[in-house]
């Protein structure tokens, strides 16, 4: 297989995983229909060349307008390091974990 079409294939496969709605065709053209696009592209890590990441690029701009200046900004949920460090020294056990494809 050449390469355009397994980076194709590893790329479809992706996005028809991630798709939650698909707008209908009925609502695509009309008076207030607008169609806004985000920008994507997927990368392979030299390591792992059979999956595929797609990296979304919200802060592209068009008109002057991107998606990340419309987006309310929430609080702050990072923990600190040093109350990291005391939590995980308070019990005898200790838990971490990766969740993987976390915001898609």
């Amino acid at each position: 297989m050449l390469r355009n079409e397994t980076y194709r294939n590893h790329y479809t496969t992706f996005v028809n995983n991630i798709i939650a709605y698909k707008v209908p065709e009925s609502e695509l053209h009309g008076a207030l229909s607008k169609a806004w696009y985000l920008p994507h592209h997927g990368v392979y890590h030299p390591k792992n060349p059979n999956k595929i990441r797609v990296i979304f690029d919200a802060s592209a701009s068009y008109e002057g307008m991107s998606l990340n200046d419309n987006l309310l900004q929430g609080s702050d949920l990072t923990n600190s390091l040093v109350g990291v460090w005391i939590r995980f020294r308070e019990e005898r056990v200790a838990f971490i974990g990766d969740i993987e494809a976390m915001f898609y």
